[in-house]
């Protein structure tokens, strides 16, 4: 189940601003692959920064991932953003948030639990087979 959904970008950004941004054709619809593509990137960047902690995908979704994922889709969509330009800040707020959920500074949501210590791999070694001895 993805964390960006069409229904959720247009709830928070209207569908005329996502027809604006998506429809290169003129159709005067949401390019539905554009928008697609863009909440699918979205996800897996979401899912990048929330893997050190939690199983993904999370499920179900909390509303903080979603507000996340439509965040970063949103900016996706976007392209030639100057530095001050409101969007890529408040994307920049977005990774932030998503880097301090990743640090374990900041959660989810209080249903999921964290997965632990991340996704650290324990290797146990037998001993040594070969080597020099210094006479």
């Amino acid at each position: 189940m993805p964390y960006a959904t069409q229904a959720a970008m247009i709830a928070r950004y209207r569908e005329s601003v996502l027809i604006e941004l998506t429809d290169d054709a003129n159709t005067g619809a949401i390019d539905t692959v554009k928008l697609g593509q863009a909440m699918a990137d979205a996800d897996a960047e979401v899912d990048g920064y929330l893997a050190v902690r939690y199983p993904v995908p999370v499920v179900p979704t909390p509303a903080l991932v979603e507000r996340l994922a439509c965040e970063i889709a949103y900016f996706r969509l976007h392209s030639d953003l100057g530095n001050d330009h409101p969007v890529l800040i408040r994307y920049r707020d977005t990774v932030a948030l998503l880097k301090a959920i990743s640090d374990g500074k900041a959660q989810i949501g209080p249903t999921v639990e964290p997965t632990g210590g991340g996704n650290l791999v324990e290797m146990v070694s037998g001993g040594r087979r070969f080597g020099r001895e210094l006479s």
